[in-house]
């Protein structure tokens, strides 16, 4: 599992690198790699800032207790399943009503106080196990790779857009400085119409791109949280992961009234999918 995250995160850097190199050259190649990967490190803790994430051992006392205790449960199950260490977590509380948790990237997860209020410990292993899988499998450096390099794609695009624009309006000046333009308004005309088509153009690829960007993220998405629940449903969690969803989740979704492109862009699975999904799961680790 750990090998899947590192390889298809190493096969998105290496395409990085070679595009960069055989744009820019080997230097300049190198050193925006290196910025890329510092820059997804460090949106780890920023996401972390943004949630307001307060860091385990500043929590109050019933908070760091119940963490600890479900962070310490987790471990022995893991261990027990898999005959490995979970490794380390950063557990940060997130000040929020709602019953969610969120894996940052390599280090961190973070709870909000609706899920440790409203959950039993067993449960919160149940919701903690899934964001491991999530930490382990780098799903979510896997997606701010991808999020990068949509920035870049669009940022090309949005440049060349200008320069293109900017190279027609020259040569229609100089042009017209040489008095061979023919009739100036229509020549303007002409001018501003071969403009605005170039514009047109390198916005519909725009479109064109963010249409794969957000349909490969909710692909990407939704396959990593039934990952997340087969993992759950692995260590013994399934039936807590399913009450789980059918109380704080299944209201949150009206699949009948979504139109195609919210199914098609959408980063979590229905509910009542992932509920099918997890009686699979029992059937095949404890039945089969």
């Amino acid at each position: 599992m750990k090998l899947l995250g590192i390889t298809k995160v190493l096969l998105f850097l290496i395409i990085d690198f070679y595009l960069l190199y055989q744009i820019l050259g080997i230097e300049t190649a190198i050193w925006s790699i290196i910025v890329v990967i510092l820059g997804i490190w460090a949106f780890e803790y920023i996401d972390v800032m943004r949630n307001c994430g307060i860091p385990l051992n500043n929590s109050c006392d019933y908070e760091k207790i119940k963490l600890t205790n479900a962070y310490n449960r987790l471990s022995d199950k893991i261990f027990d399943v898999e005959g490995k260490k979970m490794g380390k977590l950063k557990l940060y509380v997130i000040p929020d009503n709602s019953a969610r948790a969120f894996s940052y990237g390599l280090h961190c997860v973070g709870v909000t106080n609706g899920l440790l209020q409203n959950v039993d410990d067993i449960t919160l292993c149940a919701i903690l196990a899934r964001e491991v899988y999530h930490k382990i499998n780098l799903d979510a450096i896997f997606k701010r790779i991808i999020f990068v390099n949509m920035v870049i794609i669009m940022a090309i695009l949005s440049i060349n857009s200008i320069i293109t624009s900017a190279i027609i309006w020259i040569i229609f000046f100089i042009l017209c400085l040489l008095k061979i333009c023919g009739g100036r308004y229509f020549s303007y005309w002409i001018t501003s119409g071969i403009s605005k088509a170039f514009k047109g153009f390198f916005s519909g690829l725009q479109r064109v791109f963010v249409f794969i960007f957000k349909t490969s993220i909710g692909f990407v998405s939704r396959y990593s949280e039934y990952e997340a629940d087969k993992y759950c449903a692995k260590l013994g969690y399934a039936q807590q992961l399913r009450y789980f969803i059918i109380r704080f989740e299944s209201g949150t979704s009206q699949q009948g009234t979504r139109r195609f492109t919210d199914i098609l862009y959408d980063t979590k699975p229905h509910p009542n999918k992932r509920i099918a999904k997890l009686e699979q799961y029992m059937m095949q680790f404890f039945v089969g």
